[in-house]
């Protein structure tokens, strides 16, 4: 079973004279990975809020973007040997989707995908005992 730990009170994050410096201890200590540019963006965007941001919105922020990185990676340019590539790694996979759709239903429309599938048991728990079975 998980912990339930106690909620801790929100922080802020003091950015001081410095704070793409400030972003990027924040960053490492909450384990962010966020990008310089990302760091650069929060930096600009709070001093035009004239604020310190807080721990739950750089989590938030960091959440959001990882999520979606896919976009910002996969669809970026990519430079080989000095040549850029002529396709994104998301142009390659949807070329390989292109070459052999069977099976699929739909395919990178709105961050998801359809696939066939067959019939199977649907599974329940059984009141009785909580355990996991195929449903009559």
């Amino acid at each position: 079973m998980a912990a339930d730990p106690e909620p801790r009170p929100l922080a802020r994050i003091e950015l001081g004279a410095d704070p793409e410096a400030a972003l990027a201890a924040a960053d490492r200590d909450y384990g962010l990975a966020l990008s310089a540019e990302e760091l650069r963006y929060l930096a600009r965007r709070y001093r035009e809020l004239g604020r310190d941001p807080t721990d739950a919105e750089l989590m938030m922020f960091a959440q959001v973007n990882s999520e979606h990185c896919r976009h910002k990676i996969f669809n970026a340019r990519w430079i080989i040997d000095g040549r850029p590539a002529e396709r994104s790694l998301f142009d390659m996979i949807r070329g390989t989707h292109a070459a052999a759709p069977e099976g699929t239903w739909s395919a990178y429309e709105d961050n998801a995908a359809v696939l066939e599938a067959g019939f199977g048991p649907r599974w329940t728990v059984d009141p009785a005992d909580r355990r996991w079975r195929a449903a009559p």
